[in-house]
């Protein structure tokens, strides 16, 4: 092969090898969610609940061998709730040998640590409700809500 013909291959080969790369890169991220209603495009038991002033919502856990609730979160207006769940984590526990991560943040963040972790029922044996409560609910200001004041360089007074 000429240098001339090796030139003009080069480009083509590395548009090649960097689309493997990106499609592998992609699939070898198991950790990596992205946390949205919907879920995140992946088989990974990620689930994102927004909590807005007119839909202000409650997640409830049902153990279906009791009928009970197991566990309940109400989402502060404003927030979203990202819950993830991994099976047999607790293999010796047979009751609840699943785990459930979750965190509140701010609604729309994409990605983040799910620092809370509990015990649950396999997939068989839970069932993930949602209740809207009554609205509307003013959204909840925390550490990590921006809050922006007025502009009162304008010479106005409030």
């Amino acid at each position: 092969m000429s240098n001339a013909s090796r030139r003009r291959a080069l480009p083509s080969l590395l548009a090649g090898a960097l689309g493997v790369a990106a499609t592998l890169g992609a699939a070898s991220l198991p950790g990596c969610a992205t946390y949205a209603p919907g879920g995140s495009g992946f088989s990974n038991d990620t689930y994102t609940y927004y909590s807005t002033p007119h839909e202000p919502k409650n997640i409830i856990i049902v153990d279906t061998r009791t009928g009970e609730r197991f566990w309940m979160y109400e989402i502060p207006a404003g927030r979203q709730l990202v819950v993830r769940f991994y099976e047999d984590q607790y293999r010796d526990n047979a009751y609840t040998p699943a785990a459930m991560r979750w965190q509140e943040m701010p609604i729309g963040q994409k990605y983040g640590t799910l620092s809370n972790v509990m015990a649950v029922p396999d997939a068989g044996c839970r069932r993930v409700d949602m209740d809207v409560r009554p609205g509307p609910e003013m959204p909840t200001t925390t550490a990590d809500t921006i809050i922006q004041s007025p502009d009162t360089d304008s010479g106005e007074s409030y």
